[in-house]
């Protein structure tokens, strides 16, 4: 019998990096590892707490997409080496 999972969408592995920004604190070029259609993981170290709201932003421009993203997220966990955000509200 396969394992069940709480997850809602499917996690895409992304090597793009992402900027964050929590009012005055800002943090550019962190590593998003995974995202999905609710939210995403960003590796680094951060000084925030769950709960904590930020504005996402994504940009990229190649020969295969054009990606530009501004979202507003809110930190659900914190790890040792990055942190679950969960999408809030998106605008392109």
């Amino acid at each position: 019998m396969g394992r069940r999972t709480s997850r809602r969408f499917t996690r895409v592995d992304v090597d793009q990096p992402v900027r964050l920004y929590f009012g005055e604190k800002q943090y550019e070029q962190r590593a998003i590892q995974t995202l999905s259609l609710s939210g995403m993981y960003v590796s680094g170290h951060f000084e925030q707490q769950p709960g904590d709201i930020c504005i996402v932003e994504l940009s990229r421009f190649d020969a295969e997409a054009k990606i530009d993203l501004r979202a507003k997220g809110s930190v659900v966990k914190v790890y040792k080496d990055g942190i679950a955000i969960e999408f809030v509200s998106m605008s392109t």
